[in-house]
């Protein structure tokens, strides 16, 4: 396949139902990402604003203006880590944690079920969940490491096969 070159009227009449494989580099460039479709995540924003900025410490302009930059963000993120089931990229302090990789040894990823911080559509008990199941995947990509870049708190998430 070689890449295509698409009209900025066409993105938003037809949505995103452009293969990014076949269209154009220069095209996904000047093309506002807001024509793009949303990305699962993007539900998570008002949530993480409204954690962060209590009701009335910004103005309903303000809170847009950042929930549309976060947003913003997000969709110029590659669509990595694995999310087997869905998008969960967890959230902290106001912003999404930076991914930072995963287990690289099965030892390694049954420490990371005790020490670390779940994350499923927030902060959740590991044990609660999964009771006394040691964090063994099928494949260690499964599981997937974040950090809060503001107080460097880590979590991880566990999409199962």
């Amino acid at each position: 396949m070689f890449p295509i070159h698409i009209a900025i009227e066409d993105v938003a009449y037809y949505g995103s139902g452009y293969d990014s494989e076949v269209v154009c580099e220069d095209c996904i460039r000047r093309t506002p990402l807001r024509l793009f479709a949303p990305r699962n995540s993007e539900r998570q924003v008002e949530s993480l604003i409204n954690a962060q900025y209590p009701k009335g410490t910004l103005s309903g302009e303000q809170r847009r203006h950042r929930l549309v930059s976060i947003c913003d963000e997000l969709r110029r993120t590659p669509e990595m880590p694995l999310f087997l089931q869905n998008e969960d990229w967890p959230y902290c302090c106001g912003d999404f944690c930076e991914y930072f990789g995963f287990p690289s040894t099965y030892e390694e990823s049954i420490r990371i079920g005790l020490e670390m911080q779940l994350w499923e559509f927030g902060d959740k008990d590991y044990r609660e969940i999964y009771g006394d199941m040691t964090l063994q995947p099928e494949s260690l990509k499964e599981v997937c490491l974040f950090r809060c870049l503001t107080c460097h708190r880590k979590v991880f998430t566990w999409q199962m096969t």
